[in-house]
């Protein structure tokens, strides 16, 4: 879902053009959640977005501290890099990326998408306008209420675990256009 995001607002707004992508996720919360990152890598690379290899760097961390100190290093180091997509595993590292693109006065060069939908970046879509955080998948967590509780009665009905092992919510994006 933020693949196709980042997709469609890198070709109206970048030309189509993306140089680098600073990923970021907390290594020890494994491969499930590093699959939500090379997931919207996948539909980049699909859309021929994706940079060379050297040009994405994978950074172990989610905190607000921890990619805060990432982005404002890379930056630094990288004063010529235009076209920045930094995906972060959750918005409490979103906000760290944008604070330090804000700090290095970098946010035309950078895009940030992150996940959760917590409500500080919920405020952040609806008072920041023109910034260089774009959005934040929602997991939609009190719809796992709607489908959990029926397939648990189901299951205790029937006396028989009959039911599929994977439940999902339905995801979205929202940004400053939907954040109300």
């Amino acid at each position: 879902l933020i693949g196709e995001y980042v997709a469609d607002w890198v070709k109206e707004n970048w030309g189509g053009k993306i140089d680098y992508v600073l990923a970021m996720y907390l290594v020890s919360t494994g491969e499930g959640v590093k699959q939500r990152i090379t997931g919207c890598l996948d539909v980049l690379g699909e859309n021929g977005l994706m940079p060379a290899d050297d040009h994405v760097v994978w950074f172990d961390g989610a905190s607000t501290e921890l990619c805060y100190g990432y982005v404002m290093n890379w930056l630094q180091a990288n004063p010529q890099a235009k076209n920045v997509y930094i995906i972060n595993n959750n918005d409490s590292g979103a906000l760290g990326s944008y604070n330090a693109c804000v700090a290095m006065g970098r946010e035309a060069d950078c895009i940030i998408t992150s996940y959760n939908c917590d409500s500080f970046a919920l405020e952040h879509f609806a008072t920041v306008e023109n910034s260089c955080w774009k959005a934040s998948c929602n997991f939609n967590l009190k719809g796992y209420g709607d489908i959990a509780v029926p397939a648990l009665l189901d299951i205790l009905n029937a006396g028989v675990d009959n039911q599929p092992h994977e439940l999902n919510t339905q995801t979205f994006m929202v940004d400053r256009a939907n954040v109300a």
